[in-house]
């Protein structure tokens, strides 16, 4: 599954077609290509390299069809700005030199296949990968626009929180919220059947509130340790299998991950609060020093009850 770029559409577009996957697809893909044109990666004669670009290159060509020509534009000029950003912090903050990669991969799919061992792809969210010639891996986490930082599910929250020293049993108060809709045991079609339901999405509201205060109350029970290892969950800020930079396509910008502000917080701050405004589905974590880290969405992705996910975005620390 692509880990895809969340875009803001207009809402007339939204109304006809969600276009999030095919402009991803597009930003992620073309952004590869770029990377493939400026360095010497263009030159590789391996035939396998070569085959693999080409197939990139039609895979891109047919996500980029798919969008109206607005974001079509947005894509490219997003894409060849990353590109451009990458390649500069590479070369200062890395060392590696443009001349010197002579590969690069579009890893949507993971990193498994470069390292040779499985890698999680939460803490390794990698989009792209470059390869030079003695062999070192680097990569880059993707965002057109600032965008969602991670994309979880409910079940791998509670998990993790769970063997981290924070409880935040979301599944079971989801699996509470459904009951109460008539919805509990009900396939994922049937469940979209009756999303649109003023009842259910009604309770599906009060479900979100409900979530995103429990998590609030697990996170603050939490030693600072434990708040600690949630955030770098839930932040990407867990040590990752290949360094990466975190680049922003709209900003131009390419920051080494454990450079961010949130990373150096999350390693620095001594504490962390978690604070939710009644009957909102938004917690925000700030640090001891009162700078705001994250905002957590607790919010279904395909309307009441279906596809269920906790959503995390940076805060405004700098």
């Amino acid at each position: 599954m692509l880990s895809f770029i969340k875009y803001m559409l207009t809402e007339a577009d939204e109304k006809k077609e969600n276009y999030n996957e095919h402009f991803g697809k597009a930003y992620e893909v073309a952004t590869a290509l770029h990377l493939h044109n400026m360095t010497s990666a263009k030159d590789n004669p391996d035939q396998a390299h070569k085959a693999r670009m080409k197939q990139l290159s039609t895979d891109g060509k047919e996500a980029h069809d798919k969008l109206p020509e607005h974001l079509a534009v947005r894509a490219n000029k997003a894409a060849h700005s990353s590109a451009v950003a990458y390649l500069e912090s590479l070369k200062k903050n890395h060392g590696i030199d443009a001349k010197d990669i002579v590969e690069v991969h579009h890893t949507s799919k993971g990193i498994g296949h470069l390292t040779g061992k499985d890698a999680d792809r939460i803490q390794n969210p990698h989009d792209v990968v470059i390869k030079t010639k003695d062999g070192k891996l680097h990569g880059a986490s993707l965002k057109a626009t600032k965008g969602t930082l991670s994309n979880n599910g409910i079940g791998s929250i509670d998990k993790a929180g769970a063997n981290k020293g924070i409880k935040t049993d979301l599944t079971k108060i989801w699996n509470e919220g459904k009951k109460k809709a008539g919805l509990e045991g009900k396939s994922g079609q049937e469940v979209k059947e009756k999303r649109d339901d003023p009842k259910v999405k009604e309770i599906n509201k009060e479900t979100q509130a409900k979530a995103a205060k429990h998590h609030a109350d697990a996170f603050n029970a939490g030693s600072a340790s434990a708040k600690r290892e949630h955030l770098r969950h839930i932040m990407k800020s867990d040590k990752p299998d290949v360094p990466y930079d975190y680049v922003n396509g709209e900003k131009g910008e390419a920051t080494p991950s454990d450079q961010l502000a949130h990373a150096k917080s999350i390693e620095k701050s001594k504490d962390f609060k978690a604070t939710v405004e009644k009957g909102s589905n938004l917690v925000k974590i700030h640090d001891s020093e009162g700078n705001h880290l994250a905002t957590v969405e607790h919010r279904p992705t395909h309307g009441a009850f279906s596809g269920i996910q906790v959503n995390t975005k940076i805060g405004t620390v700098k």
